[in-house]
């Protein structure tokens, strides 16, 4: 690579999630927003219309701080007598604001709990899996505990495109719910729910090792990030957003990690105003407090937050019935003794105070069982430290002594002896494992009779299952003694293409390629453990074993492997039945899966090229198994080419012999294994299994695929778009879309001459004379249709689907149910129409209609062929007696009103 290349960097990204349940996916350090999705609230109280209500008792409000799960305790408005100075009559009395001194999800896992002020507490936590698109952020698929099935490991999206795994995103989600009631009153006092994503984030960044610094506001939601990187008293900032509302977490992704591993990274709260001018200016000395405000639904939220004391005024969080000053107005003659205090305070008081308050102590309420709230961990909602601010920004102190809490010495006693418990618990265990491992002496190889133990594989020697080229060895073994496994012995002679697939092997990750497990090695072979499988494709075929798998799900299973092998711009370049395995019954439905293996002779592509220089000469042995290689590999060697460049279509071809192979249950294209080669370089195809008209859905797709031009064969992508892969139900769907697509077309528009070019013997000359008596008396009902026309076909058949429940019943048991029924019977009658359809819209494919039906590539402009004519002459309806007559004397098949031959042909 020359030093002016440029090279391309991923950016990592941040997900930044909410208070109003909002997700943005930002560059980390770019700052563009990529995408936003919407997810339910973070944080639901009940609104504040409904607890200032003044007719209904007052109790505490408890407000969760959603950033780390802190509980906190509103007193403001408390129902309490008072004087008619405001000032209660009471001595017990309370703080303003307290903290709890347990978490919301410590509370909520010793549920069902009591306060000592008669208060009782049930909460329960609902946790689901969700699954969004890193690119666009649309949800896929949520997973909770009530799903019955995990989702499919293929997902798609809306548009019916599949979404591969490096474009996933896993995000947990937990959702806390919290119910409070009253001893006394026996009434519901409180409930909320606090949603938090933290159990996605497998680690968490501390500041000082962080190179960004994240500035929040508690009111709206502005977000300022400098780089922490620059020298001292020059950070600069790399950007800033207004998100909307109050950000609650932060996490950092990278795209380039299968489903998005999430790592959560810290910010800072803090009070100031972004809006005004020199916003990005901070004083040093900021202190902790808490601020309470209200969403645009009308909830309650608490936010720990850093502010300037000498711009931001703070509310005391203790006792809260002091005097309130009130200003002396005018004397208009009014007596002031006629001024009721005690409404005006009442008024004041039964609405909450929203603002910055002193942090708040503990509170003294104690709630039963206590000691099993002192001994959870603070596993579910991280506790997040106020960070300090890098010199040149500001210095933080955050004053929050922990033998504040009530439980900070017995906490640290239970925590001495669980450390002290595990230190013994680990040094037995040190010593039981080093007693074992002596006894097994592990520098050794371990011999018994039927096993070879060499590292973590154990080679069962007596039972070979299978053998390849150059000494190869397939066995039996284990695991590190419990995983039934194969182990794929390889010579040392071969040691280097060993290592390159073991190489290639660590990076595969699909259930439709082999897994690997690990790799061990003596003085003579090399060990490679790999999935063990129950048989061959091979040995299915040729054996006729019967494994509950149909043919096009193997076939549509290789091909997902292969695909996900060319996404990674590798080249199998030996696909045959003997590389393609079946396996066990794997939970939980006992379902087989098709597997891809034996990558001894595959190649990485270069990133600049389709294709790879191969490097053998001519005196190397032939990459690939004879039979299945294809013609431009076979000629590269014929003319001793040692330029030869490897290609993804020497992959399409041999699983184009494959597809045949599996269809005709055993056949080759290629004839028979002595001819193979010859008929390979001459391009003598014999389909003859496919032939009939039944067929052309497969035959189409095969032809194409063994084709002798590189450029003429689709890539696997064009491949698993092929309605050969399509369920009923979408095979209807799209004969619906067309026959939409071409309602308001003029007959002679390009796409209805594309339809109807060569659609003669799609109808096979009228299709009204193939359908049943029941069908063309309804037709007739309606409206006309010609029987010649491939669009009043598929016109016919999208009327009776959209109109099936009105159907006589006659006619709906003469046309089945819908989709398998209904599409069997059109198919049977007219089978080249799915296929011909197909084929003739592909020029449209880039419509936003058709491209779930179709390969979206740009770069390989492959086009299918058309189907050839049947050759036989049709009847047709619509010509004139004259000419209907001389096709009698030509032999032409003429049928009955009701779709049979006709006694007078």
């Amino acid at each position: 690579m020359s030093a002016e290349q440029p090279i391309a960097v991923i950016e990592p990204h941040l997900l930044i999630s909410t208070l109003d349940g909002s997700l943005f996916a930002i560059g980390k350090r770019s700052g563009l927003i990529e995408w936003s999705a919407k997810e339910d609230s973070i944080v639901k109280l009940p609104s504040v219309p409904n607890i200032t209500d003044k007719n209904q008792v007052k109790m505490p409000m408890f407000l969760p701080d959603p950033k780390d799960g802190c509980l906190y305790r509103y007193n403001g408005v408390l129902t309490d007598d008072r004087s008619s100075t405001g000032k209660s009559d009471t001595k017990s009395e309370r703080d303003v604001l307290e903290k709890l001194p347990f978490t919301l999800s410590e509370l909520i896992s010793a549920s069902p709990c009591r306060s000592s002020d008669g208060l009782l507490f049930v909460g329960k936590k609902v946790d689901s899996w969700i699954t969004l698109n890193k690119e666009t952020g649309e949800k896929l698929n949520v997973l909770s505990a009530d799903s019955p099935t995990c989702p499919r490991s293929q997902h798609f999206n809306k548009k019916g495109e599949p979404v591969a795994d490096d474009q996933i995103l896993l995000v947990g989600k937990s959702e806390f719910h919290l119910s409070i009631f009253d001893l006394k009153t026996k009434e519901k006092r409180w409930n909320l729910t606090v949603v938090d994503y933290s159990n996605t984030a497998q680690k968490f960044i501390k500041q000082n090792k962080y190179d960004l610094l994240h500035l929040t506001s508690s009111k709206t939601g502005r977000i300022v990030t400098f780089d922490v990187t620059s020298e001292e008293n020059e950070q600069k900032i790399l950007w800033t957003h207004q998100l909307g509302s109050p950000i609650v977490s932060i996490y950092e992704y990278s795209d380039v990690t299968k489903y998005g591993q999430m790592i959560k990274v810290p910010f800072t709260t803090i009070g100031e105003d972004f809006s005004k001018p020199n916003a990005t200016k901070f004083n040093k000395n900021l202190y902790p407090s808490l601020y309470i405000g209200e969403t645009d639904s009308k909830s309650l939220y608490a936010l720990t937050t850093l502010v300037d004391l000498e711009q931001t005024p703070i509310l005391s969080s203790k006792i809260r019935f002091s005097s309130f000053p009130l200003l002396e107005g005018p004397n208009d003659g009014v007596e002031t003794d006629r001024f009721d205090t005690k409404s005006f305070f009442n008024d004041f008081t039964y609405s909450p105070i929203y603002g910055f308050y002193e942090y708040p102590d503990y509170s003294k309420s104690e709630v039963i069982p206590q000691l099993a709230i002192a001994q959870l961990p603070k596993n579910n909602l991280i506790t997040q430290k106020l960070p300090t601010l890098s010199e040149g920004i500001q210095n933080s102190i955050i004053a929050n002594p922990t033998n504040d809490d009530p439980n900070y010495e017995y906490q640290h006693s239970a925590l001495f002896i669980l450390l002290t418990t595990l230190v013994v618990m680990f040094s037995i265990s040190c010593v039981l494992w080093a007693h074992k491992r002596r006894k097994q002496q592990p520098k050794k190889n371990f011999s018994s009779e039927n096993f070879l133990t060499v590292g973590k594989i154990s080679v069962n020697t007596k039972e070979i299952i299978g053998r390849g080229s150059s000494g190869t060895c397939v066995y039996k073994g284990l695991f590190e003694n419990k995983q039934l496994i194969a182990v794929k012995r390889v010579i040392s002679d071969y040691f280097i293409l060993a290592d390159r697939e073991i190489e290639l092997l660590r990076s595969l990750q699909h259930p439709n390629l082999i897994r690997y497990f690990a790799t061990e090695s003596d003085n003579m072979f090399r060990y490679i453990a790999i999935e063990l499988a129950e048989t061959t494709l091979d040995d299915l075929v040729e054996n006729g074993r019967n494994l509950d798998l149909d043919a096009i799900s193997i076939l549509e299973q290789s091909s997902n492997g292969l695909c996900h092998l060319h996404s990674l711009n590798v080249v199998h370049r030996d696909i045959k039945p003997a590389n393609i395995l079946i396996s066990m019954p794997l939970p939980p439905y006992n379902r087989r899966k098709v597997m891809i293996t034996d990558f001894g002779v595959s190649k990485v592509l270069n990133q600049d090229h389709t294709s790879t220089i191969n490097g053998f000469s001519t005196t190397k042995v032939l990459n690939g198994t004879e039979g299945w290689i294809a013609p431009e590999v076979l000629l590269a060697k014929i003319n001793k080419d040692a330029n030869f460049m490897s290609s993804k279509p020497i992959d399409i071809f041999s699983l184009g012999c494959l597809f045949y192979y599996v269809l005709t249950n055993g056949f080759h294209p290629f004839g028979d294994p002595l001819e193979r080669q010859a008929n390979i370089l001459k391009s003598q195809i014999n389909l003859t299994k496919l032939t009939e008209e039944e067929e052309y859905l497969k035959s189409n797709l095969i032809e194409t695929m063994i084709s002798k031009s590189p450029s003429e064969r689709p890539t696997i992508e064009t491949i698993l778009k092929h309605p050969i892969f399509w369920p009923s139900d979408k095979q209807l769907q799209f004969l619906q879309d067309v026959s939409d697509r071409l309602e308001k077309e003029a007959i002679d528009s390009e796409s209805v001459r594309c339809l109807e070019r060569g659609g003669f013997d799609v109808v096979k000359g009228d299709w009204k004379r193939h359908i049943t008596i029941e069908l063309q008396t309804d037709l007739r009902k309606f409206r006309s249709y010609k029987g010649n026309s491939v669009r009043d076909l598929l016109r016919a058949m999208r009327n009776k689907r959209h109109h099936y429940r009105e159907l006589p019943p006659e006619v709906q048991l003469s046309l089945g149910s819908i989709p398998d029924e209904f599409l069997i019977y059109f198919t049977t009658r007219f089978p080249r129409l799915v296929i011909h359809t197909y084929i003739a819209f592909q020029s449209f494919k880039f419509e936003d209609i058709f491209k779930s039906y179709y390969d979206q590539d740009t770069a390989w402009d492959f086009q299918f062929p058309p189907l050839p004519k049947s050759g036989i002459r049709w009847y047709d309806g619509n010509r004139s007696p004259e000419k209907r007559h001389k096709a009698k004397t030509d032999n032409e098949i003429v049928l009955a009103p009701n779709g049979v031959i006709s006694t007078d042909a």
